[in-house]
């Protein structure tokens, strides 16, 4: 069955461009026993079937959009600033889901390959997002020495982006200057937190290998912080697997992107 949704065809094409160690890591979240590290093409059906509701899986033949999948984890986090899927109009008066499910509306060639490159636009926007509310969580669990160190290497990667504002900066207001900086500084941030929670300089899939990224940098304490009962809420996919898939997502696409 043709795919349904443009962002898991741009979804399967990431991840056939990532490597076999970024391959695995996403594959442990999806299944913790495994130690082979699925196709591009396997992975992308699973995490789609894994992000969408049994029901509709079932109805459709296969599993949700990626962007689905996305806002999902944005409403569990409460992440501010992006569209909403449904009823936000972004394009020609279309929202989110109509840009991406183009088999539901009539639109030409042209107009689907600017949904297209809205849809990339708005993923690597909304998932930068995701990584900075994860970095604030991970910021309210440490100790006054943790935040320290934190703020100090926060300084450091705007500096090495070029903001002239790094100087004092500390807390939510470091890592809002962090957002404006676009994804790859994110990506540089986050895999320094994991290294000093991994007390190693092993790569960024050898620590979600082992454990989620989520559990990585909220620990249990965290799941309160992002409100973890709506895991277990009716119709909702498992935010306790969409969450670090999403995170991981990002940070491969990020890797990709800039390693050019």
């Amino acid at each position: 069955m043709p795919n349904k949704f443009l962002s898991n065809g741009v979804l399967k094409n990431l991840l056939e461009r990532a490597s076999v160690e970024e391959r695995l890591s996403l594959t442990k979240i999806l299944k913790p026993d495994a130690s082979t590290a699925l196709s591009g093409t396997q992975l992308q059906k699973a995490v789609c079937v894994a992000g969408g509701h049994g029901v509709a899986n079932f109805l459709r033949g296969q599993g949700t959009g990626y962007i689905d999948i996305l806002d999902d984890v944005i409403d569990s986090l409460k992440v501010e600033g992006v569209p909403a899927y449904r009823n936000d109009k972004v394009f020609n008066g279309l929202s989110l889901w109509q840009i991406d499910e183009v088999d539901s509306i009539k639109i030409n060639k042209r107009d689907i390959d600017e949904c297209k490159r809205l849809g990339v636009a708005h993923v690597e926007m909304a998932e930068n997002k995701v990584l900075i509310k994860l970095l604030e969580t991970a910021y309210q669990n440490m100790t006054k020495e943790q935040r320290q160190a934190f703020d100090s290497r926060v300084r450091e990667v705007a500096n090495q982006f070029g903001s002239s504002g790094g100087k004092g900066l500390a807390g939510g207001a470091g890592l809002m200057v962090l957002g404006n900086l676009g994804g790859f500084a994110t990506y540089t941030l986050m895999s320094a937190v994991l290294s000093t929670i991994s007390f190693g300089a092993l790569g960024f899939g050898a620590y979600t290998a082992a454990s989620s990224l989520l559990s990585l940098v909220l620990g249990p304490a965290g799941w309160i912080a992002v409100g973890g009962a709506a895991v277990h809420a009716v119709g909702k996919p498992e935010l306790k697997v969409t969450i670090p898939l999403v995170a991981n997502v990002a940070m491969i696409r990020q890797r990709i992107k800039h390693s050019r």
